[in-house]
């Protein structure tokens, strides 16, 4: 299917080819007649049909802009396909329009070209006069006709490519495309998807993130959340964060080595030791806490009150002791403790109406400040996933969430202070096949059967096809160039 999409594309990007690009080959014979002689030889027949260098070329340089290293000889077998689908579409008739059909054409390539006109005055539109756009469209109709299009052009193309569906879509009735064939393709692309990435959930996000796959199957493990965001208010979170990166830097020492060393004023080891004498993280912690409580309330000094008690007992550890390990997450506790405390108020409310067993979406309605959330999907959460963050996706699965309908202690992740929800387990396995995504995969399914059946009528019409190649050119044109040959039916190349 992939070589036939190739060939449908080569096919629309060569259709006026004999008829514009050879014409101006031709014309320009009284200044380069060497070239052009060159260019209107003819390097293969398909049927009597001639396939000129200047066709070739074409198709060489329509792969390697798009970044395909090919050979001329690679080129031609692709245009011999291509000739060969042009002569099956013109043979049944594809390509004969009636008068009305011409004229929807002319209509909607004038309509095109009218707007690529128009894009191009606004594009460059300096000032705004009727001279000036004057000027800019005959500019505009001199530089796109300079490059081969034209209305006559576009209408052509339209209807190559309307020759194309006619062709394409008598090969196989969508009326026979049964559920079953549909279910069965569905069990087929998940079986496929499952092997790309087996049962690893962190493979399944990777995949989806970062190289835009989509998956029609769910592994085992996940579950949906809703939650409330309450986001701190910005000068709390400003200091909680310093003091947070401050911690990360006390447990590991070469950070804090490498932050003296920056303000070090000389190169010198008694003015370095000096440097590193004047940081003191302890008190920059210190102060990153005096000013998460500055306008704080009495909940939050409490909290504040613990945290600096354990900062003192950190301080006093011998530096190779073995209880500093636990200090530290204490105290990395005691100050995410401080922030959440900021919103104590507003979580109590919750927490009271939760008890008294209002709905957790209604709630969170009231309160949310995630205006991304989709109250009735929530968010699909696994222990593995790498999507979200990972105090949120870790609160997904706290000790409180054992069951649909429980939620969660309020958490501080990246973005503010959380409160989960467990709405619902998510079915392993393929996914439901909907109205909507059955209409997609019978798409699918229909072009993939239409597809298989050109590419035997385009091997059968080859094979009963008188073809000759001027082999001795395509070698001079190899022999000419770098490029390397590549295969073209790789599932990972697609022109």
């Amino acid at each position: 299917m992939k070589h036939l999409k190739k060939l449908l594309a080569l096919l629309t990007v060569l259709t006026l080819l004999a008829s514009v690009g050879l014409a101006e080959t031709v014309t320009a014979t009284e200044e380069t007649s060497t070239a052009a002689e060159t260019s209107a030889r003819v390097v293969a027949t398909v049927n009597g049909t001639p396939i000129y260098e200047t066709e070739l070329q074409e198709a060489h340089t329509y792969y390697t802009e798009q970044g395909y290293s090919v050979t001329y000889a690679q080129i031609l077998e692709i245009l011999i396909e291509t000739h060969a689908l042009r002569q099956i579409i013109t043979e049944k008739g594809f390509d004969q329009f009636t008068d009305e059909d011409q004229a929807k054409f002319a209509a909607e390539a004038q309509e095109a070209w009218n707007g690529a006109i128009e894009n191009y005055v606004t594009s460059y539109l300096s000032e705004d006069t009727e001279e000036a756009r004057t000027a800019l469209q005959g500019q505009a109709d001199q530089y796109f006709r300079s490059m081969g299009y034209s209305p006559e052009y576009l209408a052509e193309n339209m209807a190559s490519q309307e020759a194309q569906n006619r062709y394409i879509g008598s090969l196989v009735s969508a009326d026979s495309i049964t559920r079953e064939d549909v279910q069965a393709y569905l069990d087929t692309v998940v079986e496929s998807q499952k092997a790309e990435v087996g049962e690893s959930a962190n493979m399944y996000e990777l995949y989806q993130m970062y190289m835009g796959r989509e998956y029609l199957f769910t592994p085992a493990g996940y579950r949906r959340v809703l939650h409330i965001l309450m986001k701190l208010d910005e000068d709390v979170m400003t200091a909680y964060t310093e003091a947070s990166e401050i911690l990360t830097g006390m447990k590991t020492p070469a950070a804090t080595e490498d932050a003296a060393e920056e303000t070090a004023d000389a190169a010198t080891a008694e003015a370095e030791a000096e440097a590193k004498a004047e940081v003191d993280p302890f008190e920059d912690l210190k102060a990153a806490l005096d000013a998460m409580v500055a306008n704080g309330s009495e909940a939050m000094k409490a909290e504040y009150t613990k945290a600096c008690t354990l900062l003192d007992t950190l301080k006093a550890e011998p530096e190779e002791s073995e209880a500093k390990e636990a200090l530290y997450t204490d105290l990395e506790q005691a100050i995410t403790a401080i922030a959440i405390t900021s919103l104590q108020p507003t979580i109590d409310e919750i927490e009271s109406r939760l008890q008294n067993g209002e709905e957790f979406a209604a709630v969170a309605k009231d309160y949310n400040e995630d205006p991304g959330e989709d109250f009735n999907e929530g968010y699909k959460v696994h222990p593995e996933s790498i999507m979200w963050d990972p105090v949120f996706r870790d609160a997904a699965f706290s000790a409180e969430m054992t069951k649909p309908g429980d939620h969660s202690k309020p958490v501080l992740g990246s973005y503010g202070v959380h409160i989960l929800y467990y709405l619902a387990d998510v079915p392993e396995g393929a996914v439901e096949l909907t109205d909507d995504l059955y209409a997609e995969l019978a798409a699918t399914l229909l072009q993939e059967k239409q597809y298989d059946v050109a590419e035997t009528e385009i091997r059968e019409k080859i094979e009963a096809s008188e073809i000759t190649r001027a082999t001795e050119i395509i070698s001079e044109l190899d022999d000419n160039t770098d490029e390397v040959e590549i295969d073209f039916d790789d599932n990972n190349v697609e022109p």
